[in-house]
């Protein structure tokens, strides 16, 4: 309902509303697609750089964005983007990015002397450079601030065209307000036309947050059920205990906190409560753990002569 009738401007019977603005819906649907699948805030994905996004490649997997300045805290992590999004995102870019940035060069024009233009990009080490504020500058891509970003254009044989990858009116990247209002907007669509529809019940109010809430929940609720399976599988095919150091490196709530960029793991530990089903997920493994009422004491001497030593 968010995305295909309150960005995209459908009705709930997937018929086109002929009211509906549909400047930069494209856009804001993509954006929406990329924060639910990677978890990403709305300071990052907002001002991401169309070079840091891969084109889509057929038959290929999910591709590795790397985030470093713009990520809260400057805490550095990768995430992952899938191929859908980013057909998605090339058909954003063939099209309405296509047509904004044509749009947009006499407006960058005239703002040129306060903006970093780029003449040199080196998408192999992911390096540009260019004249700020007079002087010559280089930078990698990763380590570029959020307000260097919103002010970085290429300069190219059409004119100046922003490097940011989501381009507004006049050639410019988003503000953070103003995704703001056009998520507050698409929320306010769907919960009226939901209510006028019937068939599908809408929260009082969504945040642009909550994709990437939505994300988090969904992912650690993914990551405890593969471990339990993981864990059922080994038992069965007749493995030995599973030692503290795979313990971690399997934790679902670990995994997640890298994957959000938590530098507190209470951030993370939070959706624990969204995991409605966590007492029936334990129950199942607990179950499969203590299979033919084994002790610890007989569970320890399996282990040990499997692995030939004693305890």
């Amino acid at each position: 309902m968010l995305q295909r009738v309150g960005l995209g401007g459908d009705f709930p019977d997937g018929s086109a509303d002929p009211g509906f603005r549909r400047v930069g819906r494209l856009r804001n649907m993509v954006a929406a697609d990329l924060a639910v699948t990677t978890g990403m805030r709305l300071r990052e994905f907002s001002c991401l750089l169309d070079m840091e996004v891969p084109r889509p490649c057929p038959g290929a997997g999910a591709v590795p964005v790397a985030l470093g300045a713009i990520a809260k805290y400057g805490f550095a992590r990768v995430v992952m983007v899938q191929q859908a999004v980013l057909r998605s995102l090339e058909l954003y870019r063939r099209t309405e990015r296509a047509a904004q940035v044509a749009r947009g060069h006499g407006a960058l024009w005239r703002r040129r002397a306060e903006l970093f233009v780029v003449d040199d990009v080196d998408e192999r080490r992911m390096r540009v450079s260019g004249l700020l504020h007079g002087r010559r500058r280089s930078f990698d891509v990763v380590a570029m601030p959020t307000p260097l970003r919103r002010i970085a254009v290429l300069e190219g044989e059409q004119g100046l065209e922003p490097l940011g990858l989501f381009v507004g009116r006049g050639g410019g990247v988003l503000s953070a307000s103003r995704w703001q209002q056009v998520f507050d907007a698409a929320a306010e669509r769907a919960r009226r036309l939901s209510e006028a529809w019937g068939g599908v019940e809408m929260p009082c109010r969504v945040r642009l947050h909550d994709l990437r809430h939505t994300f988090a929940v969904f992912m650690l609720r993914l990551l405890t059920e593969q471990v339990v399976e993981d864990e059922r599988r080994r038992q069965e095919a007749g493995g030995s205990g599973v030692w503290l150091l795979q313990h971690v490196a399997r934790s679902p709530l670990m995994i997640l906190q890298r994957l959000l960029g938590h530098r507190d793991p209470r951030s993370t530990m939070k959706y624990l409560r969204y995991l409605e089903d966590v007492s029936a997920i334990v129950a199942r493994a607990v179950e499969e753990w203590t299979r033919e009422d084994r002790t610890f004491a007989d569970y320890a001497v399996l282990c040990a002569g499997r692995d030939g030593g004693g305890v």
